[in-house]
């Protein structure tokens, strides 16, 4: 039995689910749980509560008043610290600011032209703390919600956390799953995020060929950084480029006068010139008049 999938009857409002050291209370409110139904007599009782999909707000319902509640609670994994019933990654975040130095936060914010704040941690560190936490929760199923947290953080190293998180377990994303990378691109982009992204975009896209044509839409999305991501997904793919599908998506971005774009199509055909530098030749003199010095500066260091 799947402690964590499986439905389970709860009988009292005040009844507590203890599995395995991990806790739920079924009290004045439920945590990150999905209620499929109930069974009232008299009255109602209103109480706070989380649905267990993504990005659902904090919202008031009515739940019947009564001594014998007839429901269903799907539980969801939480950790139970200082008192509170809590989720599992709680406790890493709690650990991360409580390791905030000011004087390395203000340095690396600049470093990143001061658009995002910085708890100040190098990556040695940052994965130092982390590692274990996602290690324990690697091989449960994809945690959607973690990562939206990452994301709403305010400092950097959250997010780095959740690109980190789905390092570890993007075996697991289906096709589907390319829709939520989308957004993790666009919110809270910069050159970190989305460079770090395209590897994960890479390998789903690589497992899901239909993909290819999401990646030609996004060449032309008016988002620089899903532009960015089009152009270099392949970088880890060596011999087995698709050359007409770079060609085109590359082509698609002449004449942006964007840096990030421009440093992107260098990087693509520097990459790939490692393994088939003929073609990255054959491409720069058939484009020449098209490419950006810095994309030609950028695509010919190796040839």
């Amino acid at each position: 039995m799947d402690v964590w999938n499986d439905w389970y009857s709860v009988v009292s409002l005040d009844e507590a689910v203890i599995m395995k050291n991990l806790v739920i209370v079924i009290s004045h409110y439920f945590i990150k749980c999905e209620i499929r139904g109930w069974v009232r007599q008299e009255g109602f009782w209103s109480f706070e509560h989380h649905t267990a999909s993504p990005g659902d707000k904090r919202q008031t319902s009515q739940m019947p008043d009564v001594t014998i509640l007839l429901c269903e609670v799907k539980m969801t994994k939480l950790y139970k610290f200082g008192g509170g019933v809590n989720m599992w990654y709680d406790k890493l975040f709690i650990e991360l600011e409580s390791l905030k130095d000011e004087t390395q936060s203000v340095k690396m914010s600049a470093y990143m032209k001061n658009n995002f704040p910085f708890l100040g941690l190098p990556k040695s560190k940052l994965i130092t703390v982390i590692k274990p936490y996602i290690k324990t929760v690697a091989k449960e199923k994809v945690d959607w919600n973690f990562v939206d947290v990452c994301w709403e953080k305010d400092y950097r190293e959250a997010q780095y956390t959740g690109v980190e998180y789905l390092f570890t377990i993007q075996k697991k994303l289906i096709e589907q799953d390319m829709d939520k990378l989308r957004q993790l691109i666009i919110t809270k982009s910069w050159w970190d995020t989305s460079d770090s992204l395209d590897r994960i975009v890479g390998l789903l896209v690589q497992k899901h060929p239909i993909l290819f044509k999401t990646m030609l839409d996004w060449s032309k999305n008016d988002n620089i950084w899903l532009r960015r991501v089009a152009i270099d997904f392949q970088l880890q793919y060596k011999e087995d480029v698709n050359v007409d599908l770079l060609e085109e998506i590359i082509c698609n971005n002449f004449g942006t006068g964007e840096f990030f774009i421009n440093k992107a199509i260098g990087w693509s055909l520097r990459d790939y010139s490692k393994v088939n530098p003929t073609w990255v030749e054959s491409f720069i003199e058939r484009h020449r008049n098209k490419l950006s010095k810095l994309s030609i500066k950028e695509a010919s260091k190796y040839l």
